[in-house]
C-alpha cells in the first residue's frame, strides 16, 4: 500500500511537470540557451545548454530537457542549430559564416576567454611589481625580456609562431611564470603537456588550447617533427578509437 502511494504521488508530480512545461530547474539554469549540435551525425539529436554569454554548462542537454519536461520534438523546435568549434581568435558566443557547402552556418564558439578580457575598468599602465621582478629575474637581458613580452602578446592576441624555451636550474621560477601565463590564457585553455604527446600518434591533448606547457621536455628527432607540424595553421588530431580530425 505504501509503495502504491509513492508511485501515485510520483505520477501526479510528473503529470504536473508536463502540464506546466517545466520541471524543477535550478536557479542558475533558468536563463540559459538550448543548442542543437547539427555537426554530429548521430541517430539521436545532440543538445547542450550555455549561458547567454556563451559559456557551456556542466549539465548536459538531455538532463536539462527532463528538468524542463520537454520531449525531443519540442527541443528540436526551440533549440538553436549550431556547429560547435573552438575559435580563440574569432568572436565569442555565436556568429555566422559560410560553410564548406556554400551555405550559411551558425558557429558556436567553445572558446572560453579568460576573465580579464571582460574587465571593463581601467587597466594599470605599469606591470605589477612582483611580475616585473620575476621577469627581470628570469630574463636578465633587455633583449630577452623584449622577446618574451612580444611572444606573450602574440600568444594572447594572435599566435606565437615560435616556441618559448626556458632553460635553467630547478627552483628559479619557471613554474611560477607558467602559472601567470595560465591565468592570462585562462585555465580552460591551458594544458600541461605530456612528453608522449610529441612522440605518439594520439595527440588529442593539443586540441582546444592556446597554451601548452611541456616541463622537462627532451628534444629529439621525433619531437622535432611533431613540433614542426604544430607550427602549421592546422594539424591532424587523433584520439583513441576516433577518426583523425583537423584542429586549428
Amino acid at each position: 500500500e505504501k509503495l502504491r502511494q509513492v508511485v501515485e504521488e510520483y505520477s501526479r508530480e510528473n503529470n504536473a511537470i508536463r502540464e506546466r512545461g517545466g520541471g524543477d530547474v535550478p536557479e542558475e539554469l533558468r536563463d540559459v540557451v538550448l543548442y542543437w549540435d547539427v555537426s554530429k551525425d548521430t541517430k539521436d539529436p545532440y543538445f547542450f545548454i550555455a549561458t547567454k554569454e556563451g559559456r557551456t554548462c556542466e549539465v548536459k542537454g538531455y538532463p536539462y530537457l527532463r528538468m524542463r519536461g520537454m520531449d525531443i520534438d519540442s527541443a528540436i523546435a526551440t533549440a538553436t542549430q549550431v556547429v560547435p568549434e573552438y575559435r580563440p581568435r574569432s568572436p565569442t558566443n555565436t556568429f555566422e559564416e559560410i560553410g564548406g557547402s556554400g551555405k550559411k552556418v551558425t558557429i558556436f564558439n567553445k572558446y572560453s576567454p579568460p576573465p580579464w578580457k571582460s574587465y571593463r575598468g581601467k587597466l594599470p599602465d605599469e606591470l605589477p611589481k612582483e611580475f616585473e621582478m620575476l621577469v627581470h629575474h628570469l630574463f636578465p637581458f633587455e633583449v630577452e625580456r623584449e622577446f618574451f613580452f612580444h611572444w606573450l602578446y602574440g600568444s594572447l592576441f594572435d599566435r606565437a609562431m615560435t616556441f618559448l624555451v626556458l632553460c635553467g636550474n630547478p627552483g628559479v621560477g619557471k613554474n611560477t611564470l607558467k602559472l601567470v601565463m595560465r591565468a592570462l590564457h585562462g585555465e580552460p585553455n591551458a594544458v600541461d603537456g605530456k612528453g608522449s604527446t610529441l612522440r605518439e600518434r594520439f595527440n588529442s591533448q593539443l586540441s582546444e588550447s592556446t597554451l601548452i606547457w611541456f616541463d622537462e621536455l627532451r628534444y629529439t628527432e621525433d619531437t622535432e617533427n611533431v613540433m614542426k607540424e604544430m607550427q602549421n595553421d592546422s594539424i591532424s588530431i587523433e584520439r583513441k578509437g576516433v577518426d583523425a580530425s583537423k584542429s586549428t
